[in-house]
């Protein structure tokens, strides 16, 4: 900021600096609301879901969407399921016993509210989705440590 001052941006843009900090501070407390309510797992693939919902929502702008686009979110999203349903370290029948253990202990499900979880957790993919295709724009006009400045601080807000 000392020697290059504020970003220049147009004052439409300085109203996207507060909506992409509140993108990104719901996504990550989203993530953490649905880690408490639904399984590791099913919290981690639906909250990286956000390569497809940048492409669902070029598909419904009508955006061109590029293949390369398409099969690397899906890449992705396989990567996603492959380590969220890592079961290489531990016996089938030791999770079974595993999870019986905690429904007893707890009394209950272990996850009362799984498809609210669930829901909690695809939010996450949405607000990321939205924070970095502001952030994409924003990013653009000014220094790299003002942005995260800026967003990290109003984000610790919200």
């Amino acid at each position: 900021i000392r020697t290059e001052g504020l970003p220049k941006l147009s004052h439409s843009q300085w109203i996207l600096f507060p909506l992409a900090a509140l993108a990104y501070g719901e996504m990550t407390t989203a993530f953490v609301v649905a880690l408490s309510m639904t399984s590791l797992a099913n919290a981690f693939i639906l909250s990286n879901l956000t390569s497809l919902v940048l492409i669902a929502g070029k598909l419904v702008l009508g955006a061109p969407i590029v293949v390369t686009e398409v099969s690397g979110a899906l890449i992705g999203f396989s990567g996603a399921t492959v380590c969220a349903f890592d079961t290489s370290r531990m016996d089938p029948n030791e999770a079974d016993q595993l999870a019986d253990d905690t429904s007893t202990l707890i009394g209950t499900d272990p996850h009362p509210n799984e498809m609210i979880g669930n829901a909690i957790a695809l939010s996450a993919s949405f607000f990321l989705a939205a924070y970095l295709s502001i952030a994409r724009d924003l990013r653009a006009n000014c220094n790299l440590y003002v942005f995260m400045f800026v967003i990290m601080l109003l984000s610790s807000v919200f």
